[in-house]
């Protein structure tokens, strides 16, 4: 599936993509979505939204982004972490990486929050 035109995209055409889809975004096209309205909250069929899908791909400015944006990084999908939805499925040869990456990440966003 190819992605779309999102700067030609109508609001109610990004308010209906799926979070697995959208996910596929860069930074830039994300954070245009959600200035047309892409509610960050949205889940799909399988109940995860754009943070459980940026996460498992390793975008951690995504992460970062929408962490800013309201969501939970230490939120839980069905009982795991969102550090273990890196590894969930297909134990990707990177998942370690992205795994203290995302540590990292957590780990900043805290004290970013303690401040």
């Amino acid at each position: 599936m190819s992605l779309i035109n999102l700067n030609k995209a109508t609001s109610n055409e990004i308010k209906s993509l799926n979070p697995e889809y959208l996910s596929g975004y860069s930074l830039s096209g994300i954070k245009l979505a959600v200035k047309k309205g892409y509610n960050v909250y949205k889940k799909d069929s399988y109940g995860y939204d754009i943070m459980y899908y940026t996460a498992k791909k390793g975008f951690l400015n995504h992460v970062k982004y929408l962490e800013e944006q309201g969501m939970n990084c230490n939120k839980r999908y069905k009982g795991k972490k969102l550090m273990d939805t890196l590894s969930y499925q297909y134990e990707h040869p990177y998942s370690d990486l992205h795994k203290e990456r995302l540590k990292k990440v957590i780990h900043h966003i805290g004290e970013k929050k303690k401040m």
